[in-house]
């Protein structure tokens, strides 16, 4: 069975689902789902195990609206070669042009809207944001959603979620295997990047992900600064944003007089990302939306402890001791001052890991039920006459 999953971003800095479908797109291969990806300029992923001949990257997007220039044109070509289309993520032109192309050429889709249709992204940002959201639900994207076969979600939170902000008019509603974690391999420090390793010395909490508002990067420098945490222990922040919302961020640390204990690194990959998740004390995401948590995920992969919101999604499938914490900066100073530093405490989580969590997302078993939901959903739908 042959599978087109169409991205808005073919750009792992952007953060988005681009790693986790590359990942099992390649691992499903060995069970018979044959799997593309299509997407704008620039294509950068610090790993791809996908043959590079399934992945065909487009001109770059034009406009916040993401307008890919030739999308319409590849799909008009390409899209009758495939047994079903996967649209990932909501209120962009890929999305729409998808949707139309698809139902043009009698070809079954589906949308997969990350967490778009989840209450903070549509209600969570603003009167204005919410305001347009609502006017593009009602001209476009409610056809997007009722004239695909399925909505697919990662977790049955953002599913129950995603029907108290509109009515989707899907047939159908399904929660897919998702996250997988790949089999731990050796690292060569040779070739993580000096400044990585100098800024990685000692005891370090690491936020590693898109710098963005809705990841409560700020609430989290404010807690740092009022634990007054002991002069060993810094605070590393990786990922890329704005360089407005970088600049402010950065005149906070100021503001709070924390310079000499937080450090930014920039967007991580590869052998950086390995050497920072296994070296980490702490993983930290105070998040106020996350559909899933990849990056989470991955810490837990590598050994690290995690300590997340309610709001991470992925806390549907942690275990009773997991460090899940309400967005309240008591809370979390409270955890920074006394469990954070505490490496007993961070033994026993790490054990529990291994025992609860790691064996839910081994790759092949993941791949294995992602490539049988996708197969029997597509191989039930026929073709539109």
């Amino acid at each position: 069975m042959k599978i087109l999953h169409i991205l808005s971003s073919l750009d792992d800095r952007s953060g988005g689902p681009l790693r986790a479908v590359i990942d099992l797109s390649s691992a499903a291969m060995d069970f018979g789902l044959d799997s593309e990806l299509v997407g704008p300029a620039p294509f950068r992923a610090s790993e791809c195990a996908l043959p590079m001949e399934k992945i065909h990257v487009l001109s770059r997007a034009r406009s916040p609206w993401s307008f890919i220039p030739d999308l319409r044109q590849w799909l008009a070509a390409n899209v009758s070669r495939f047994d079903g289309v996967v649209i990932h993520g909501l209120w962009l032109h890929p999305g729409w042009c998808a949707a139309s192309i698809c139902s043009m050429n009698s070809v079954p889709y589906s949308v997969f809207p990350h967490g778009m249709l989840d209450i903070w992204p549509v209600y969570g940002q603003g009167i204005i944001k919410a305001t347009k959201k609502w006017v593009y639900w009602h001209l476009l994207e409610r056809k997007v959603v009722s004239g695909s076969m399925c909505v697919f979600y990662t977790t049955k939170r953002e599913m129950v979620n995603a029907t108290s902000v509109f009515k989707t008019a899907a047939p159908a509603a399904i929660v897919v295997p998702y996250g997988a974690l790949h089999s731990t391999t050796s690292l060569d420090i040779a070739e993580v990047d000096i400044a990585v390793r100098e800024k990685s010395e000692g005891k370090f909490a690491l936020f590693l992900g898109r710098l963005h508002p809705k990841k409560n990067v700020e609430f989290l420098l404010r807690a740092w600064a009022t634990a007054a945490m002991p002069p060993e222990w810094t605070l590393l922040i990786a990922g890329e944003g704005s360089a407005h919302y970088k600049e402010k961020l950065n005149r906070i640390v100021l503001e709070l007089g924390i310079s000499r204990c937080v450090s930014f690194v920039g967007h991580v990959g590869g052998a950086n990302k390995t050497h920072l998740l296994r070296s980490a004390a702490w993983f930290l995401l105070p998040s106020s939306q996350e559909n899933f948590g990849i990056a989470p995920l991955e810490a837990i992969g590598a050994g690290c402890p995690i300590a997340v919101s309610p709001e991470v999604y992925l806390s549907e499938y942690l275990h009773n001791r997991s460090e899940i914490i309400p967005l309240e900066q008591a809370e979390w100073i409270d955890f920074l001052r006394t469990r954070m530093t505490n490496p007993e405490h961070r033994d026993r989580i790490v054990q529990l890991d291994i025992k609860y969590i790691l064996p839910k997302f081994e790759m092949a078993n993941v791949a294995s039920a992602w490539a049988t939901t996708l197969s029997s959903f597509f191989g039930r739908v026929p073709r539109r006459a």
